[in-house]
């Protein structure tokens, strides 16, 4: 992670409700309001929950996983091809060709091309808990996942389908991770955390978002009152 040192780092905010924030190999850094809305919206540190966040997004450009995932990209292109050849080689027709193309490109995605992508995310979201013990911020806040899961809780999502693991399985991963976590950032002479109980604060992110469901769906209705006096 040498290189990043190299990188002149700028930092953008961007008034938007978008809950999301990113960083480009360039080191120009990109926070929404939407996502230090989050943040900030519950007791405790917001600056150590939007840290983790952001330290979960630098660790993909000091890690150079865009680079490495185009090299894992090329190189099933020409694996694949050996396949599609044979294939075609046995059967010499256009229609066998396009359709072993496509179920050849549909299996790779979904056994390897989208595994792949999840381990980067999963490593990212390691490399950015350790950047953020050794910049003395307080680890414990990755409860912010916890958040996100429950935020998006309305959007159906498929682990095996997708590039990301889900908040879930980020957010029980980042728990095992924590205490390590800790031993760093005590390695590093940052100042004592103070008491925090982490299943208390879970309990109390999953009881407020159980509220606002129930305020959501309490409809107001009005009732109009007609004089009947003449």
């Amino acid at each position: 992670m040498e290189h990043g040192k190299d990188k002149n780092w700028t930092i953008t905010v961007v008034d938007d409700k978008i809950s999301n924030a990113f960083v480009l190999s360039c080191g120009s850094i990109f926070v929404f309001t939407g996502l230090l809305s989050i943040c900030e919206d519950d007791e405790g540190d917001s600056a150590s929950r939007l840290a983790i966040i952001l330290g979960h997004e630098l660790s993909h450009v000091l890690l150079n996983h865009s680079a490495e995932q185009a090299s894992f990209l090329h190189l099933l292109d020409l694996v694949l091809i050996i396949p599609v050849l044979a294939i075609w080689a046995l059967i010499p027709t256009d229609a066998t060709t396009v359709f072993s193309q496509w179920l050849i490109g549909k299996m790779t995605d979904l056994f390897l091309t989208l595994p792949f992508g999840r381990s980067l995310e999963a490593e990212a979201d390691y490399v950015g808990l350790i950047l953020s013990a050794r910049a003395c911020f307080d680890v414990r806040e990755c409860v912010i996942w916890k958040k996100m899961q429950l935020m998006n809780s309305k959007d159906i999502q498929i682990e095996l389908f997708s590039t990301h693991p889900s908040e879930e399985s980020r957010f029980e991963s980042l728990q095992k991770q924590l205490p390590a976590a800790l031993d760093i950032r005590e390695n590093c002479k940052c100042p004592k955390l103070s008491a925090f109980d982490l299943e208390k604060r879970i309990r109390a992110i999953e009881s407020k978002f159980e509220t606002q469901k129930m305020d959501d769906l309490l409809v107001p209705i009005k009732i109009d009152l007609i004089d009947g006096r003449k």
